[in-house]
């Protein structure tokens, strides 16, 4: 009997402990910036002061489009900066050294006010502000990666979507006076989600596709950087995805990057984990909720050297996001905590207060048609006492 008491104890403390893991971790921030829907959100540095930035792009609740920077102050103080730049929706947005100055500089795409299909390229002068400086293939309803895909120490530009003309995936080398241009053969993606993967563990980039094909079946494709804008398709059979999401990360250190994706499939939304073991895959068995027209995330939460996940969009029935902790032996499970549903949105992390533990912000729309930016302040390490 004394033993079955001593048990019972266990039980309730470790409840209770289990309870207060699960407490809530996050700040909710209303920054008062309006979120867009089938846009970009994404944070850096653009001026060195070691607080991170906004940009951001798409459509406002009221039909207006936009693209404009907020430059943090401090103290999460944002105050807007616009160069004049052209607004857009249904596009992408990218951060990327172009010109090696080490200070980054913005490119992205969608559809102007003029329903004209946009690319355009503005250098950061490192002053808190930005300058034109070039404009390429216009695409809408595409992706965009800057990479050195050459291996020569410059960042080149791969886009892919519907340009004026048709559907391509174009990659634009860095060069000397500007790029050189080279069209890939396999552009032709209907709703493209797209990602840069150290997939079979040398130093080009490969690439990860996903959407529909002209003929509507849905694929998920790998192409091996054979390098000179060369590619070739890996003979590896995955489920077909669109309107997806991909994440990529080195999750065991092995030297290959693993990768996560969530859209969706012939049997529903899914959002599935494949462990990279030198070009083998292996399916992760966490269960993972499954989303589309959404976004997903590896970022460390808690500040353990592990990636956690965070998966937004809608899964079905409703918008929805979920941080899934990561055990130590990549195996996650749901941290219950309280965030904000959205679609057709994103995610960008990074450390946003300078406080030591990585925050999130999320954008996009929710059920009820509210278009929102929300930035999620990380308090964990407060709450832990170890900062």
């Amino acid at each position: 009997m004394k033993g079955l008491f001593i048990k019972y104890i266990y039980i309730f403390f470790f409840s209770v402990y289990t309870l207060k893991v699960l407490a809530q971790q996050f700040d909710e921030q209303n920054l008062k910036i309006e979120g867009t829907a089938w846009g970009k959100v994404i944070i850096a540095d653009i001026d060195n002061d070691h607080d991170l930035d906004i940009f951001i792009n798409g459509l406002k609740k009221n039909n207006t489009k936009t693209a404009t920077f907020y430059l943090n102050n401090g103290n999460l103080n944002f105050a807007e900066i616009n160069p004049l730049m052209p607004a857009v929706f249904r596009g992408d947005a990218s951060w990327g050294d172009i010109n090696n100055d080490g200070f980054p500089d913005i490119i992205y795409c969608g559809l102007d006010n003029d329903y004209k299909s946009r690319t355009v390229i503005y250098l950061n002068n490192g002053q808190k502000n930005f300058t034109y400086f070039k404009e390429l293939d216009g695409i809408i309803n595409g992706k965009i990666i800057v990479k050195d895909f050459n291996a020569d120490s410059k960042n080149d530009i791969f886009i892919i979507g519907r340009t004026n003309k048709q559907r391509e995936a174009i990659i634009y080398f860095s060069e000397e006076r500007g790029f050189s241009k080279k069209i890939l053969s396999f552009g032709s993606v209907l709703f493209p989600e797209v990602s840069a993967i150290n997939f079979n563990g040398d130093s080009l980039p490969d690439l990860i596709v996903s959407g529909r094909s002209l003929s509507f079946g849905r694929f998920t494709k790998i192409y091996i950087n054979k390098n000179n804008g060369n590619f070739e398709l890996a003979d590896i059979t995955l489920p077909g995805f669109s309107k997806a999401s991909i994440s990529v990360y080195d999750l065991d250190n092995n030297g290959y990057e693993d990768f996560l994706i969530s859209g969706s499939t012939k049997k529903g939304t899914r959002s599935k984990l494949y462990m990279n073991a030198g070009g083998t895959l292996t399916l992760n068995a966490s269960p993972l909720i499954g989303i589309y027209r959404g976004d997903n995330a590896f970022f460390d939460f808690n500040s353990d050297g592990r990636q956690d996940i965070i998966i937004s969009g809608y899964n079905e029935e409703k918008p929805i996001t979920k941080l899934y902790i990561n055990n130590g032996e990549n195996r996650f499970t749901d941290s219950n905590q309280l965030i904000e549903g959205v679609y057709d949105g994103n995610i960008s992390t990074g450390d946003t207060d300078a406080d030591g533990d990585v925050d999130f912000l999320i954008n996009g729309r929710t059920k009820g048609n509210n278009y929102l930016l929300i930035l999620y302040l990380n308090n964990h390490l407060k709450s832990t006492g170890n900062n």
